[in-house]
């Protein structure tokens, strides 16, 4: 691509309308697989009328389900659970696509790097179990909570 025809491209494309979409079609499938959950628990028996969050991170959120196969409210809890991590991983789904736009499009490096600080302490905070601040972790762990 020429320098006049990346200048070009670059006055005609506009960010905001793909992390809207980015922001929007994250929420709609989350809010949506909640509500599906929501209605497969009325549909199967009882609601569900008390929810706990019983992980620090989304693959240990999902593990604890899909360790539930068989139970009467596995599908109404998986459900639910997806779309609660759907939710969770919009934000840095749209920080990708906007590390993307620093790296690829505009090209500024710095902007990039700072993103790309971001993007590794959100993925560690959501995806491992490592604790930044233990004593706030301690504090609300789930295993405090009464049963």
């Amino acid at each position: 691509m020429t320098n006049v025809a990346r200048v070009r491209w670059l006055s005609k494309f506009d960010m905001e309308p793909l992390l809207s979409a980015v922001l929007i079609g994250g929420m709609v499938i989350g809010v949506s697989l909640i509500i599906a959950g929501l209605v497969i628990g009325g549909l199967t028996g009882p609601a569900l009328l008390e929810y706990r969050i019983h992980a620090v991170s989304i693959p240990r959120f999902l593990e604890i389900d899909l360790q539930r196969v068989g139970a009467p409210d596995f599908w109404q809890r998986l459900l639910i659970d997806l779309g609660f991590s759907i939710i969770l991983i919009t934000p840095l789904l749209r920080l990708v696509v906007t590390w993307l736009y620093f790296m690829v499009t505009q090209r500024h490096r710095i902007y990039a790097v700072y993103t790309a600080i971001v993007l590794l302490l959100l993925g560690l905070d959501m995806f491992t179990d490592v604790e930044f601040f233990p004593i706030i972790t301690r504090a609300f762990h789930w295993s405090s909570f009464p049963s």
